[in-house]
């Protein structure tokens, strides 16, 4: 996205696609790769420009199918009462009643953030450390997107309707990992360079 704004924003917005709720995701990584040199006009206009078609794309494909530009399939679910197919409605967008409850088994409950989202235990650390980090804007874009699509998970009814696991929270934890990864590798010890002396 850097180098090929164009073609980085197209991309990012079809991850709407597998699911609709990711476009809390693609938002704020439109601007994880700005940097102070950034020519900003021009990155942003290329960006929204490509951002713009990726997204109209998805609507052009929920307007085929559904007839509508903002029903996806997910609101086109069947299920079946007394052996006839019915469409079951489902639960979208944001529910304060559902964030408030419930929280410890969202934190530790076999669902929650700890089995799943382990590496948030390193968080406190990593957020102090941020500061030191070379990439500390792109960290803290990742790590805000990563706070803001948990919130949004947790305020859906059926965030425990996974399956095996929540694969819900599978997003937030890769948006974790990198700034995880970069406080690990500043508390490792650093390798002591050897010198050789002609004479060896």
């Amino acid at each position: 996205m850097q180098q090929r704004p164009f073609a980085g924003a197209f991309l990012i917005p079809l991850t709407t696609f597998i699911r609709p709720s990711y476009v809390l995701i693609v938002a704020p990584l439109m601007c994880a790769t700005y940097t102070p040199s950034c020519r900003f006009g021009r990155l942003f206009s290329r960006r929204c420009l490509g951002a713009g078609i990726g997204v109209s794309l998805f609507l052009a494909v929920n307007y085929l199918l559904w007839g509508d530009p903002f029903t996806t399939v997910y609101g086109r679910l069947p299920g079946f009462r007394n052996g006839e197919m019915v469409i079951l409605p489902h639960p979208i967008g944001f529910d304060l009643a559902t964030l408030k409850s419930d929280w410890p088994s969202k934190l530790w409950g076999s669902k929650g953030i700890l089995p799943f989202m382990s590496c948030v235990v390193f968080l406190p650390w990593v957020l102090g450390n941020l500061r030191h980090q070379r990439e500390r804007w792109f960290q803290s874009v990742c790590l805000l997107s990563a706070l803001l699509y948990t919130t949004y998970i947790f305020s859906y009814p059926m965030w425990m309707v996974t399956g095996t696991g929540n694969r819900f929270l599978l997003a937030p934890c890769f948006l974790c990992v990198p700034s995880c990864i970069a406080w690990i590798s500043r508390k490792l010890p650093k390798e002591e360079k050897v010198s050789i002396s002609p004479s060896a």
